[in-house]
């Protein structure tokens, strides 16, 4: 198999894997009659190696198809002009856009500092941003061809 497809496939099922994890951790927790900290260090580095995992898959997957031109994941050329691709391969892949971009915002917020400067009922209210994020995740990988 070529590296760019290795790097895209192995990078997104692992991230949706590790992304499962963190989100299963809380209800894990409620199952077991554990204490549910809004925070802990163990769930947190899941799912930021699982959200930087995720953005290398959406960053390289921009060079698999259309090298040099990955604005035609979102668009095609018909002659001089653009228009919107649609369909399932240009559904899926604004929905991966804007699971990406929700996954940039949760990476940013993902530390100490974020959730001191945020205060922890802010701070777990935007990741909650997770739970839409993973679900169009899923979404992609269901359109993408």
């Amino acid at each position: 198999m070529p590296v760019i497809p290795f790097i895209i496939y192995t990078s997104g099922y692992l991230s949706i894997f590790l992304l499962a994890v963190s989100l299963l951790i809380g209800p894990l927790n409620l199952i077991l009659r554990r204490k549910n900290p809004i925070s802990t260090y163990i769930r947190r580095d899941i799912g930021i190696f699982g959200g930087v995992l995720g953005i290398i898959h959406s960053v390289v997957g921009l060079f698999m198809r259309f090298t040099g031109k990955p604005w035609l994941y979102f668009v095609k050329e018909v002659g001089d002009d653009f228009i919107i691709r649609y369909g399932n391969f240009g559904l899926a892949n604004y929905i991966g856009l804007f699971g990406a971009l929700i996954l940039i915002l949760l990476l940013i917020i993902s530390n100490d500092y974020f959730l001191g400067k945020l205060k922890a009922v802010k701070w777990e209210n935007l990741q909650r941003f997770t739970y839409l994020m993973f679900l169009l995740v899923i979404a992609h990988s269901i359109f993408i061809d």
